[in-house]
């Protein structure tokens, strides 16, 4: 979805599938009308008044390590409708240190409108406190198994309201993708619409062969500089922001036409060799779709290597999923085999000729597989999952 500037026609087609109640309506309402204090500087932070071309006025951030990036982050994500900073207070309730009740004014860092999630009330922190926050703040925030954050006397609050909450930390968003936005932030006010606009027809026709081209090979082939940047920067093209600098690094930036394919190659492989992010572990076999290796005697081949888990397929061609913490004890036991495999990507393949429908559902089906694995709810598995048959491998003792 193109870039587009916050307006109330999203806003209220955003709450019609994500509904709040009166009262979480009446606090998104004051959190819109002003910020409820001024971001101060002082001798640990800078402030930052960043122009916004999404919101109409501009964004006050307290930190420029952590405030800044998920702000700017804010303003490129097509998902994230509109936003806020200095969110109003409320009230918190909760036991601290030796069980004493603690009552203390709250506010957060952002509300964000996602037309994926709703009204998101989001804590942002940095890096060094992930690990240490039940620590720091013991009652407020609690780790939960997957190794995320939450705080369930800040959700007792909000979540009534129809709003969710979120931790994030600063090290989500890398320096790589931060300069990038950077980069590419001037393109996003209304003024470069009118000039890049009615170039952008020539831009997209150099992709009538392929939906992929380096950044590189584009200008080289005569695409007018400008109207590229603007189109990565609205939307109309699109790029893996923590890849590679489009500033100097422009022969490893790859430019896809659909956002499917950018999403379905994050998930799979980049050709480029490197990966999505991916829960922690201690694996030292890469696995790359297609490869064929053994797992404890078993012979399986890999159709998509996870951010949580490898899934393959085994000889009886039934699906099979390995947990990534399962695959790195099965290494520390030598019950993994991993042959030499040639890592050559042709773009004649069928993931560069799938469709965007086509590469949607695959993502669709891939999201569900995790969410699964995850141990979370999800709906519509059986539509979405016809004709897949999965097992689990059996831990073994290790």
């Amino acid at each position: 979805m193109p870039f587009e500037r916050f307006s109330r026609e999203h806003l209220e087609s955003c709450l019609s599938r994500h509904p709040v109640t009166p009262h979480g309506r009446q606090f998104l309402e004051s959190a819109l009308e002003a910020p409820s204090r001024n971001a101060q500087g002082t001798t640990r932070n800078v402030v930052s008044d960043l122009p916004c071309p999404k919101m109409w006025g501009n964004a006050q951030a307290e930190s420029w390590s952590a405030e800044n990036p998920f702000t700017q982050a804010h303003i490129f994500n097509p998902d994230i409708i509109g936003y806020t900073n200095q969110v109003p207070p409320i009230e918190l309730h909760y036991k601290g240190r030796n069980g004493r009740t603690v009552r203390s004014p709250y506010r957060g860092d952002c509300l964000s409108f996602s037309t994926e999630q709703g009204v998101v009330l989001e804590e942002w922190k940095p890096a060094s406190d992930r690990g240490q926050l039940e620590e720091k703040f013991p009652g407020k925030y609690q780790r939960l198994e997957s190794g995320e954050y939450t705080s369930i006397p800040i959700s007792a609050v909000v979540n009534p309201l129809g709003i969710k909450f979120v931790v994030r930390f600063s090290d989500e968003i890398s320096s790589t993708a931060q300069r990038n936005r950077r980069f590419l932030f001037s393109y996003l006010q209304p003024s470069a619409a009118k000039t890049y606009a009615p170039r952008l027809p020539a831009v997209l026709s150099m992709f009538s062969e392929t939906t992929c081209r380096t950044y590189a090979d584009m200008i080289e082939s005569g695409a007018d500089l400008d109207t590229l940047n603007w189109a990565i920067a609205t939307s109309h093209l699109h790029v893996d922001f923590d890849g590679a600098l489009l500033s100097n690094e422009s022969a490893l930036v790859n430019v896809f036409r659909h956002a499917e394919t950018l999403r379905a190659w994050q998930m799979a492989i980049r050709p480029d060799g490197t990966h999505p992010p991916k829960v922690a572990s201690d694996q030292q076999v890469e696995l790359r779709p297609g490869d064929v290796f053994l797992f404890d005697g078993r012979r399986l081949t890999v159709t998509m290597d996870g951010t949580t888990a490898i899934y393959a397929l085994d000889e009886r061609r039934q699906y099979v999923t390995i947990d990534l913490k399962q695959l790195a004890s099965a290494i520390r036991a030598g019950k993994v085999v991993v042959p030499t495999v040639s890592r050559a990507v042709s773009s004649a393949s069928r993931f560069w000729r799938a469709s965007p429908i086509a590469l949607s559902r695959a993502i669709k089906r891939s999201e569900i597989l995790q969410a699964q694995d995850r141990g979370e709810p999800v709906r519509g598995v059986a539509t979405v999952l016809r004709g897949c048959i999965r097992v689990r491998l059996p831990l073994g003792g290790w």
